[in-house]
């Protein structure tokens, strides 16, 4: 084999190793976009509710735990801004009732059950901002829970918003 034919083979073997990487980091890139944007789950309708709890933190500030438990057609929202409010001596910030079915189409408003799984890690070169975790039991027993850092799913805020309005 003559040295011409060498470099051609060597050159088409290079050319075809850059493009299946280049396929590699367009199909990898494009999984990892769905997945921040919170689509890990079908949506499931709420049809009852039977306890939630959210908590916002701030690396470097305030602290937000909003526990929700509902009772029938009752749902307490109760917000504690201590980070041992778990402990028995913690007194709450607030304390509110809320219709059951004004939480649960809020949360369908949402489509909060398409967050579960959810694990929106921190970008790159971020140092500070928000820590917040999603837990929630609806129908009957079912689970779905999401956490990030500096990166949550679609109408996040949304349901942020909507608890700190109730302690208003």
């Amino acid at each position: 084999m003559n040295r011409g034919k060498i470099g051609w083979i060597l050159l088409i073997t290079i050319a075809c190793g850059m493009l299946v990487a280049a396929i590699c980091v367009i199909v990898f890139g494009t999984k990892k976009i769905e997945r921040d944007k919170g689509h890990v789950s079908p949506y499931v309708e709420i049809e009852s509710i039977e306890e939630a709890e959210l908590i916002v933190s701030k690396m470097r500030g305030p602290y937000r735990a909003y526990i929700l438990e509902c009772d029938g057609d009752i749902c307490t929202i109760t917000l504690y801004t201590d980070r041992d409010y778990e402990d028995s001596d913690v007194e709450p910030e607030c304390v509110v009732t809320v219709d059951a079915e004004e939480v649960i189409d809020k949360l369908n408003e949402l489509k909060v059950t398409t967050w579960d799984g959810f694990d929106g890690e921190n970008p790159k070169g971020k140092k500070d901002g928000t820590i917040s975790s999603f837990d929630l039991v609806y129908n009957d027993g079912e689970e779905m829970s999401m956490s990030g850092t500096n990166n949550f799913p679609e109408n996040y805020s949304s349901l942020t918003g909507w608890f700190a309005n109730q302690c208003r």
